[in-house]
């Protein structure tokens, strides 16, 4: 044997010693300790990616119908066409409900729930909109409503507002040409604050090419992946100290919309108010309740139905 093989099996034998010395002295409690921190490291992952991300994609592109509903109607008004809006509004409501569960991190940070979802709205300022767009003393653009103009005149409860009457869509005809012009600017800027609330959680530069370019146009600064900090919780670039940290956070924020559901569930569901609830005009009242349960469902178990993965 020569003294090269000799020295690499002596080698060899060291290694395996010294791996079985490991084994045999490592207490079972490092043991369990290793395989919780790697299952909570999943579960930050799927309650990122499976929830968070994939939720507000999915309301991407149900906004994004919506604003091409609107802009059909606004160059071919009819019923037909404001139904199919009504509809769209409807389909992205029910999703916008499920990031109640997520009102950390970005949505405070940013206050994407005010930008989108602010409650009450403001009817008289829309009101007093419309009239100074009538009166041709106002041209409002995305920009003018996103910077100038306050929330409670933005987001889906004005379009709820412009779409619906006692519960149904409005009739075509009663539309003006005023609303339909502030409408078609709302959905634009929902269009865009639900992209730039997505950006905030994986980056501007994660963002497929065509929402990046328009956030760009429209004058939104780029955002860092939040996500990033919230699935590395030790590193030294994340907020989170520790993985305690974010599942505190996941809970907390699961308590808070189920004890904001509890008197919620009673004003719907046991008054004959029609306006019990947010939605006045859409009496969508049920349906926001429905949304936000499942919201508390997806966080929970770890992602959309037929894509969950860990479960706190």
């Amino acid at each position: 044997m020569t003294s090269t093989l000799r020295n690499l099996l002596y080698l060899f034998l060291f290694v395996c010693l010294v791996s079985v010395f490991i084994l045999i002295a490592r207490p079972g409690a490092s043991i369990e300790a290793y395989l919780f921190e790697r299952k909570v490291a999943q579960v930050l992952a799927d309650y990122a990616d499976r929830t968070v991300v994939a939720t507000l994609s999915r309301l991407i592109g149900e906004i994004e119908t919506l604003d091409a509903a609107v802009q059909r109607l606004r160059t071919e008004p009819g019923d037909r066409n404001l139904e199919a809006a009504a509809s769209a509004w409807r389909t992205a409501r029910a999703t916008w409900q499920l990031t109640d569960a997520f009102g950390f991190g970005p949505a405070a940070h940013y206050n994407f729930d005010k930008q989108l979802g602010t409650w009450p709205l403001d009817r008289p300022l829309v009101d007093h909109t419309l009239q100074e767009i009538t009166a041709g003393r106002l041209k409002l653009d995305a920009r003018e409503l996103r910077e100038r103009l306050y929330s409670t005149r933005r987001g889906f409860l004005a379009a709820e507002y412009l779409l619906f009457r006692d519960g149904r869509p409005r009739s075509s005809g009663d539309v003006r040409a005023a609303e339909l012009d502030y409408l078609a600017t709302v959905t634009e800027v929902m269009r865009l604050e639900a992209s730039d609330f997505l950006a905030a959680w994986i980056g501007t530069d994660a963002l497929p090419a065509r929402q990046a370019q328009a956030l760009a146009a429209a004058g939104f600064a780029p955002r860092r992946a939040y996500a990033a900090e919230f699935k590395r919780p030790g590193d030294y670039l994340s907020r989170y100290p520790s993985a305690s940290v974010p599942l505190q956070e996941i809970m907390q924020d699961a308590f808070t919309v189920a004890e904001e559901l509890c008197p919620a569930v009673g004003e719907v569901l046991d008054s004959a108010d029609p306006q019990a609830g947010e939605t006045w005009y859409s009496r969508n009242g049920l349906a926001d309740l429905q949304g936000q349960l499942k919201g508390l469902e997806n966080a929970y178990l770890g992602g959309l139905d037929g894509a969950r993965g860990h479960s706190v």
